[in-house]
């Protein structure tokens, strides 16, 4: 469904500088525009969800949104293959041994990442210790949070170890061979002359 709308870009209410690239204000044409934080949005090539929104009678119909920077994938419970587009969160991160650091320090050694999805079916599924990778790592859930955003699911998830026998390293799945056992009923033995 396409909705006419005015995109600009948002300012940090603290220090008065323009966010990135990855953040946007939408306002909306039609005042009843339903607008809840999660829903999802696509333009300009990304997806992006909603992450807050005036819903108190404001002379204007605004929400704003910020760009989807990766794809999570996985498979629930029942075997179905999800890809979830979401934020992994570039502005805070928690240093695990110690401390809270920033985006700007070197990391080094374990660190965790704070991740935000829309709420919806899949993703409320979502519990701790499921296991994903981001950018060649594996993280898992150390708590999900469902109340803190309503309208989205924010998991703390911690780095974890690569596991070759369960994860398939080349697309980047966890827990993939779990699911999917790899079939060795061709293989067998052969004599090199």
């Amino acid at each position: 469904v396409s909705v006419d709308v005015r995109i600009n870009h948002m300012i940090n209410i603290d220090t008065g500088v323009r966010l990135g690239d990855d953040w946007r204000e939408l306002l909306f044409k039609d005042f009843d525009h339903d607008r809840p934080v999660g829903k999802k949005y696509k333009f300009d090539n990304y997806t992006w969800v909603t992450i807050n929104s005036d819903t108190y009678k404001y002379p204007t119909s605004s929400t704003n949104i910020r760009r989807c920077n990766f794809i999570l994938k996985w498979y629930d419970d029942d075997g179905k293959f999800i890809q979830e587009p979401c934020i992994v969160d570039y502005t805070k991160m928690i240093g695990s041994a110690m401390g809270s650091i920033d985006a700007r320090q070197v990391r080094e050694g374990n660190y965790d990442r704070f991740v935000y999805l829309s709420r919806n079916s899949d993703t409320l599924k979502l519990n701790r210790d499921k296991r994903f990778f981001i950018d060649g790592l594996v993280f898992r859930i150390s708590k999900k949070d469902t109340i803190g955003h309503y309208g989205l699911v924010e998991l703390s998830l911690e780095e974890h170890q690569i596991n070759l026998e369960t994860d398939d390293v080349v697309n980047e799945i966890a827990d993939y061979y779990i699911r999917n056992p790899i079939d060795n009923s061709n293989t067998g033995t052969t004599e090199i002359l």
